[in-house]
Parts: C-alpha cells; sequence; structure tokens
C-alpha cells in the first residue's frame, strides 16, 4: 500500500493512504528523546534525576578531599625530612675526613700558603680547618648535604658518637655524611659505613 505525505503537515508526521485515510505517525526518535519538565526549563536534551545528580557530586567532593589530604601529608612528610627538626632514626652512608689537602681539597703554593686546589675557588687562599659554617673542624664536626640536614642539626653516629652538622663537602649528597677525625689515618680507618643514626633535630 503507498502512501503519499500531506504537505505543510512537518510536525504531526501526518500521512494519506490510498483509501483516503488519515494515518499520524509519530517518529520513533521523539519518542526517546521526550525531555522532562526539568530539561524543558534548561533547554537540554536531556536531564538525570535529581538524585542521581547529588550522589555524583558527593562521590566527587570525596574524591577531591582524599585528593588534598594526601597531598597534605605528603608535603609534611617531606617537609620534616629537609628541617630535620624531629627525633628519628635513618639509614646513612658515612665516610670520614681531616683537614688535610687530600681530604679538603687544597695545597701549597710556590710560597707555602694553602690554597684551593680545585674548583671556582681554586688559586684563592685557603684557612686551613676552618667549616663552612665559620667554626674550626673539631671532634664531632659533619660534614652533610644542606638540603637533608641543614646546619646546626645533631647527629648521634654509632661508633662515632654525638656530631653536629657544620660543614658542606662537594662530593656530600643526600644520605651521605662525613665525620671528621684528627688525623687522615683515623678518617682511613673509619672508611665507609652504613650506619643507622639517630637524627636528634637541630640544637642551639
Amino acid at each position: 500500500m503507498k502512501e503519499a505525505r500531506i504537505p505543510g503537515r512537518r510536525a504531526s508526521r501526518l500521512f494519506r493512504t490510498e483509501n483516503g485515510k488519515v494515518a499520524e505517525k509519530e517518529c520513533k526518535r521523539q519518542k526517546r528523546r521526550k525531555k522532562s519538565p526539568a530539561a524543558r526549563k534548561s533547554g537540554r536534551k536531556g536531564a538525570a534525576p535529581r538524585g542521581r545528580s547529588i550522589r555524583r557530586l558527593a562521590l566527587f567532593a570525596a574524591a577531591l578531599a582524599t585528593a588534598a589530604l594526601a597531598a597534605a601529608m605528603l608535603w609534611r612528610n617531606r617537609a620534616d625530612e629537609g628541617d630535620a627538626t624531629k627525633d628519628r632514626h635513618v639509614e646513612l652512608m658515612t665516610t670520614g675526613y681531616c683537614n688535610c689537602g687530600q681530604c679538603c681539597g687544597w695545597k701549597t703554593d710556590e710560597s707555602g700558603r694553602p690554597v684551593y686546589s680545585y674548583g671556582t675557588m681554586s688559586g684563592k687562599p685557603k684557612t686551613v680547618g676552618l667549616t663552612s659554617s665559620g667554626k674550626q673542624a673539631r671532634p664531632g664536626t659533619i660534614a652533610a648535604d644542606p638540603r637533608r640536614f641543614k646546619t646546626g642539626t645533631r647527629i648521634y653516629v654509632p661508633g662515632y658518637g654525638l656530631g653536629r652538622v657544620e660543614d658542606i663537602g662537594g662530593a656530600i649528597k643526600g644520605d651521605h655524611i662525613d665525620l671528621w677525625f684528627p688525623t687522615h689515618k683515623e678518617a682511613l680507618e673509619w672508611g665507609v659505613r652504613r650506619v643507622r643514626v639517630l637524627v636528634l633535630g637541630r640544637g642551639d
């Protein structure tokens, strides 16, 4: 049976059959896209139920809060490690050094004065035994990476004793500290040791 569409009736989708009867055919697509009252107001094609939207918003807020808490805890842990203000046990690589030119990178010039042997300070006068903090090296002086342990941090090293970070070193990076000894022989005897030390925080 052939059908002829009635012109000008686009919205109602009316079609005329051969025997003159008019049949209205609703488009299935329009049924699927039937809008709710809330969707008509907002102009959207469809609107999710209010309860579902609230649940999604609550889940998003919970996930955001969890991420913020995790970031805060990570920042706090890193800050504690960087400041070294709390007592804690840490495993570090330890080495020994003394005031000699081999350990501290200096030599004597033609006039017999100690000068730096390398680096940006090469050839400039060197005060033997003076640490980066301006204090004279002595038993208990420790050289460390200032990004890991700030100047003044007290560290107890088993087999060495209580020391204080007062110096730095070009080869001292990260979890590595250098312990001062009066003689080069004692520094060599200490060698390289991995030791579980106790960080006591910064003292006066």
